[in-house]
């Protein structure tokens, strides 16, 4: 079934390992238990091949990381959550063995990131499928209310009324859009990774101009925010560094924004949840006229995380000890209205609360190398000969960006299913960085 199959350049076991990480985009899709025990026993590999799988020491993000996560460990102690915390970072250091395990792999088999494409994908018609379908399924319900509707003030009860968010294949998560978003990425590093820049046919530009224009689309009719604007801004990103592909990205990225405008404009839904409500948040609408930051609910997070970080300024109140936290400072009295919920839904905000001014500090060394590897890399655009490498080194650095951006909301980071997905474009960036130092 897989081209990784007829390779004789991996045993029986190292296919094993391989097939469980081609098929992770498929996992995803089904929620964080088979995600995470595919990645678990990947990592399990590592310890079956340690003379194989090396890594320096000495490398100075290996050091960080351990530093992070034994700074993590420790300050669990020091709250009486602390099993609840390290439920969840004891066996972090699982995802550092993934990565460890599969750049191995694929210096070995490159043809496993051909094979990881097609279950991209594969992954991606399935979930368009399903979203589009429920997307018109709802649309029409919603115009059959309308059409029997007597009187005008009834409107606004229908569209309060009506599903405004897409799931799709999902069902209850309603984490479409953002599956999609994180997959984006991934499907442009894996498709350039294998492709030859220099020799694309118009059939090439035309499909991947198709599926870029069906990513958008299934982004936007879910009516999910945050995944729209990080979607735009990866478009932006990938006009502004990948200097051979500009014009191309320019004329995807106005085509794109036309069409996602129309509809976010003549679907009454769209354009209440992303238009009116935002224009509400930011008028004050629900607070009395005071000013929003995307809402009064996610502005209650973010003073609650903010109070934590004052409690705890060095090392913050430990993984999984926003929610702890958070419920005791109801019991307090504070100027600033606090929402609780089991973490910030916001990368920044979340750090500075669980992790402190250490976690801080490694966040900003990480914002810092990527952006410098991006300048770097766009000086050497020209010289490298193999450009399609280079281009997916830089969309895996666009990823990171993303990934860490902190004006938004996201999920948590120190949760499983999230973590999976920071480290799928981290194993590609690794194995396209090794290429080109290897070319150096």
């Amino acid at each position: 079934m897989f081209l990784i199959s007829k390779s004789n350049k991996l045993n029986s076991h190292q296919k094993f390992i391989s097939f469980l990480f081609v098929l992770m985009p498929v996992f995803l899709l089904t929620g964080p238990f088979l995600s995470d025990l595919a990645l678990s026993i990947i990592a399990l590999y590592y310890f079956f091949n340690i003379k194989n799988v090396k890594f320096s020491i000495k490398n100075k993000f290996t050091i960080l990381f351990f530093l992070f996560y034994f700074a993590v460990l420790i300050n669990s102690f020091n709250f009486d959550y602390y099993l609840i915390s390290l439920k969840s970072s004891f066996f972090y250091f699982r995802f550092f063995l993934f990565i460890l395990v599969m750049v191995y792999m694929i210096k070995l088999e490159e043809k496993i990131i051909d094979d990881f494409l097609k279950i991209i994908l594969l992954s991606f018609i399935i979930v368009f499928l399903f979203g589009f379908y429920q997307y018109i399924e709802v649309r029409l319900e919603y115009f059959d209310r309308v059409s029997q509707i007597n009187t005008p003030d009834k409107l606004m009860t229908i569209k309060n009324t009506t599903q405004q968010r897409i799931s799709g294949i999902f069902g209850n998560e309603l984490i479409m859009g953002s599956y999609l978003m994180r997959m984006f990425p991934l499907f442009l590093i894996s498709y350039f990774f294998t492709s030859k820049v220099n020799n694309l046919s118009k059939k090439n530009y035309l499909f991947l101009f198709i599926i870029i224009v069906l990513f958008a689309i299934s982004i936007v009719i879910t009516s999910d925010r945050a995944p729209i604007v990080l979607f735009c801004f990866q478009i932006f990103f990938l006009f502004l560094f990948i200097k051979k592909f500009r014009k191309f990205f320019l004329i995807l990225g106005t085509i794109i924004f036309l069409s996602l405008s129309s509809i976010i404009l003549t679907d009454p839904i769209s354009k209440e949840r992303i238009v009116n409500v935002t224009a509400s948040n930011f008028k004050g609408d629900y607070s009395d006229n005071k000013f929003t930051v995307i809402s009064e609910a996610y502005e209650g997070h973010f003073n609650a995380a903010n109070i934590i970080f004052k409690k705890f300024p060095f090392l913050g109140s430990g993984i999984k000890g926003f929610r702890n936290q958070c419920y005791d400072l109801n019991k307090e009295n504070y100027d600033e209205k606090i929402w609780c919920t089991t973490h910030p839904h916001n990368i920044f905000f979340q750090i500075i609360s669980e992790t402190g001014i250490f976690g801080l500090f490694v966040y900003l060394i990480l914002f810092y190398y990527v952006l410098n590897q991006i300048y770097q890399k766009i000086k050497g655009q020209i010289k490298f000969e193999e450009e399609n490498i280079l281009i997916s080194n830089i969309i895996c650095l666009i990823s990171f960006i993303i990934i860490l951006w902190p004006l938004t909301t996201s999920g948590s980071i120190f949760n499983n299913y999230n973590t999976i997905f920071f480290c799928l474009p981290i194993v590609l960036y690794l194995v396209s960085n090794n290429k080109i130092k290897s070319k150096d």
